[in-house]
């Protein structure tokens, strides 16, 4: 039996329904009684209710939660059981053909235009042309090579941009490399002339030329100078050279040392250049970011002193890292912590895709008073804490395998979990929060992230009667490595009285590294 009579004998009940009921009843694919429906229905065979219904639709994730889309739909039914809310076909709506002839007519009558979906429904509007008419027309001319259509491209498929995708004529008369490479002159001077009016695309043009300028000089882009480019937010810069790479997917992406991204253009830059600039700016990414990583890993090292000094009675977790020296230069040449922990993903935070770090993970026994455990997660960051940075931290915890779990609410950290987060300082950001105006520490508080400052540790260094002027901040700098960080530390409270010496030793002893430091970042500025 046709799929059309199924259908007929469904509705004779009198009983209206959309297409996903019809489908689901039916046990039939929904794009093909979708079809049908509406061939019948343009034919006058189907009526169709005047007003289009809108319903939250929820549908169930597994461990991804739970989406809520707004479902649009219509009810249909046989004519003879019409009421006052169903309606044939309206007698002044033209035909299908006639649309999709009136949309071929305007794309051959400006062969020498680009233009965005939406711009063609305004100037066809007189003609009852919908937004929805327009890209199966345009499909079916495109698979005839009768017109161009560009979008952002992605690995499957293809996105609009805000008007709309970006449709001009494509001379099948011309050999087919030729009547490309006039189509897309045509789409990119069209794109040129909306990116004054459209910030994101004078964003992605900004971009464009600087990639493709430094490669012409056979040089790679890093995404630092296009940060310092356009001085935007992270999220706003990210979103920028994602649409980049989308819109001219000639531009390529290399990670050196498996952390800092650059780009170039695939077209100007062949392997052997590539190669060559990947050894350039290795050898400048050691001398230029050695100082800030040594910094960051001597806070973490600063951090767990104090962690191991004071905790008590507890039980830290522990791994047996294999040594990652080898992999990344910019990691000094040691194991890494065995108290340093790495958690297994379920889902990607970031640019985290199965695994994330934690500096520190310890458990207070149960008591009669708490039959489960505590469990406390400590992080440490150098850099400026953001809202960004803490969000990333609660989202590794949330996704990790042994600190989140499902619930009805989504996933959610497991009860029981502490998150502390040690800050070396806070950006001045300001958050919004309902109608509040939060700074980054009130708004790590909101999230139940215990924060640890600086000046939480240099004041346990005053208990002991080490003098002010002695620092934790200090003895980062000072220190070549976590390993020296843990021995200073050790003689200076051991020996306060003398810990201003201490210190002086271990900077007179780093001096000639501290000097190297910063002639590679002067020379890596010059660059």
């Amino acid at each position: 039996m046709k799929t059309i009579s199924k259908i007929y004998l469904l509705l004779e009940d009198k009983k209206p329904r959309s297409v996903r009921q019809i489908s689901q009843e039916l046990a039939l694919d929904a794009g093909i009684v979708s079809d049908a429906i509406l061939r019948q229905w343009n034919n006058g065979n189907l009526a169709r209710s005047k007003k289009r219904i809108s319903e939250i639709d929820y549908q169930h994730r597994g461990r991804r939660g739970r989406t809520r889309n707004t479902r649009h739909y219509y009810l249909y039914t046989l004519p003879e059981n019409i009421t006052a809310d169903f309606e044939l076909i309206p007698e002044h709506l033209p035909s299908k053909i006639n649309q999709a002839q009136k949309i071929r007519e305007f794309i051959l009558e400006n062969k020498d235009r680009a233009f965005y979906s939406r711009e063609i429904v305004e100037a066809l509007k007189d003609h009852a042309i919908k937004i929805h008419n327009i890209m199966p027309t345009i499909r079916k001319m495109e698979k005839k090579r009768m017109c161009f259509v560009r979008g952002y491209h992605h690995v499957e498929r293809e996105s609009p941009f805000r008007e709309g995708f970006l449709i001009t004529f494509l001379d099948s008369d011309k050999p087919i490399r030729e009547a490309i490479e006039e189509a897309l002159e045509r789409t990119e001077k069209r794109l040129q002339d909306r990116s004054s009016e459209n910030p994101l695309l004078q964003r992605i043009y900004r971009l464009h030329d600087a990639i493709l300028s430094n490669s012409h000089r056979r040089e790679i882009t890093a995404r630092f100078y296009l940060d310092n480019l356009l001085d935007v937010s992270r999220e706003t810069l990210d979103y920028a050279l994602k649409r980049c790479l989308e819109l001219y997917p000639h531009f390529k992406t290399v990670r050196i040392f498996n952390r800092f991204l650059f780009y170039y253009d695939s077209t100007l830059i062949d392997e052997k250049q590539l190669q060559a600039q990947i050894n350039l700016k290795g050898n400048w990414l050691r001398k230029v970011a050695g100082r800030y990583n040594r910094l960051g890993h001597n806070w973490e090292a600063v951090v767990g002193w104090f962690v191991d000094k004071f905790t008590r009675d507890v039980t830290f977790w522990t791994q047996d890292h294999i040594r990652k020296a080898a992999l990344d230069p910019l990691i000094s040449k040691r194991g890494m912590h065995p108290r340093r922990i790495t958690l297994h993903l379920i889902k990607s935070v970031g640019d985290r895709r199965q695994n994330a770090e934690v500096d520190r993970v310890w458990e207070v026994s149960p008591t009669m008073f708490a039959k489960s455990p505590t469990i406390y997660v400590l992080e440490a960051k150098w850099s400026l804490v953001s809202k960004k940075t803490l969000d990333d931290f609660f989202e590794v915890l949330r996704w990790s395998k042994a600190f989140g779990t499902d619930s009805q609410r989504g996933r959610v950290i497991k009860s029981g979990i502490v998150p502390i987060f040690a800050a070396s300082s806070f950006s001045n950001e300001k958050i919004k929060l309902g109608d509040e105006t939060l700074s980054v520490a009130e708004y790590a508080a909101r999230r139940n992230i215990e924060i640890w400052t600086q000046a939480r540790f240099n004041q346990m260094l005053r208990d002991r009667n080490v003098p002010k002027e002695i620092t934790v901040q200090k003895v980062c700098r000072a220190a070549s490595n976590e390993s020296e960080v843990a021995e200073l530390l050790n003689k200076i409270w051991s020996d306060a009285d003398k810990a201003a010496a201490i210190l002086n030793d271990y900077t007179l002893k780093n001096n000639e590294l501290f000097q190297i430091e910063k002639e590679m970042i002067v020379s890596g500025k010059k660059r």
